[in-house]
């Protein structure tokens, strides 16, 4: 499951951080598009807390935005990035489709959620690095608490 490298990003709409309607293909620059399962849960919270606290790095290494996506509510995920002093954009994907175009949809356990992959998307929207962090099939195989580093390490060996 999850979206190869060398693929067509799908583009999604979602509101800026004033409000207004964007979408993902009109951001320009490479971006990191993670996907989680759900907001308040401790793997979930430690992934983007990382991000979090790499989100200036990230961006000094010529990342342009990142989009963090789940199954969320709305109101769920602006608690949830209020609590956790979130910079980047949260979208509520609470139809689920943005996350089944991406190949990430999942019944898990009888709940719907978005598995936890993450992808680095180049300027031309081709995903550049698919990083599969657990839920859909895989093992976790690092302390998502280091989530963010392990992208700005992944990003820096591109260059």
């Amino acid at each position: 499951m999850a979206l190869k490298e060398g693929t067509q990003a799908p583009n999604f709409k979602f509101k800026d951080r004033d409000g207004n309607d964007k979408e993902f293909y009109d951001v320009d620059g490479k971006r990191i598009v993670f996907f989680f399962p759900q907001a308040f849960t401790p793997g979930c919270t430690a992934q983007a807390c990382s991000l979090r606290d790499n989100y200036a790095n990230l961006k000094g290494e010529g990342i342009s935005e990142v989009f963090g996506i789940s199954i969320d509510s709305e109101e769920k995920l602006a608690k949830f990035k209020k609590e956790h002093g979130l910079d980047y954009i949260l979208i509520a994907d609470t139809d689920g489709e943005i996350s089944k175009s991406y190949d990430v949809y999942n019944n898990f356990l009888l709940k719907k959620m978005s598995g936890r992959v993450t992808y680095t998307v180049d300027p031309d929207n081709t995903i550049h690095n698919t990083v599969n962090s657990g839920i859909m099939g895989k093992k976790v195989e690092h302390d998502l608490s280091e989530h963010g580093t392990d992208l700005l390490n992944l990003i820096k060996q591109d260059k």
